[in-house]
């Protein structure tokens, strides 16, 4: 079972540890960086780890949107390597939408990836995220209406 834990003093050195396969690194900042700016924008940011029972395999971070308070971004999603092609990324996706969802705040999801990254386009399509029509920064932009 998928489950989202808070990151703290217990946890933060084995999330720093978890990597993306080497062709993947242009894909998704690491996650020291993630907490980095995670830090800095602390009032409004959610970093997690990602637990298969009790096996961390990833890392998710979400931050709300200063300009559009009903708007959640997915801001960094990552499996770690050793745990890719084990549906793992699926099931937190899921499990995601559903914490932002149940919070009855939130009427919608966006995110960015990069566009050689078609196996995260071909997985947020299956969620129903579909393209805004933005490039953010060389990132096409999707939005999810809860």
């Amino acid at each position: 079972m998928i489950k989202l834990v808070s990151i703290d003093e217990s946890n933060y050195s084995e999330c720093l540890k978890l990597s993306v396969f080497e062709s993947q690194r242009g894909f998704v900042a690491t996650n020291v960086k993630s907490l980095a700016q995670a830090y800095i924008h602390r009032d409004r940011t959610e970093p997690y780890c990602i637990y298969h029972d009790d096996t961390m395999v990833g890392f998710v971070q979400i931050k709300s949107d200063d300009e559009n308070k009903e708007n959640m971004y997915l801001w960094r999603y990552m499996i770690d390597q050793r745990y890719q092609g084990m549906g793992y990324g699926k099931e937190t996706l899921k499990v995601l939408i559903e914490n932002i969802r149940s919070r009855n705040q939130f009427k919608t999801i966006t995110l960015s990836y990069e566009p050689e990254n078609t196996l995260a386009e071909k997985l947020y399509s299956s969620f129903g995220f579909v393209p805004t029509g933005v490039i953010d920064e060389g990132e096409v932009e999707m939005i999810l209406k809860l």
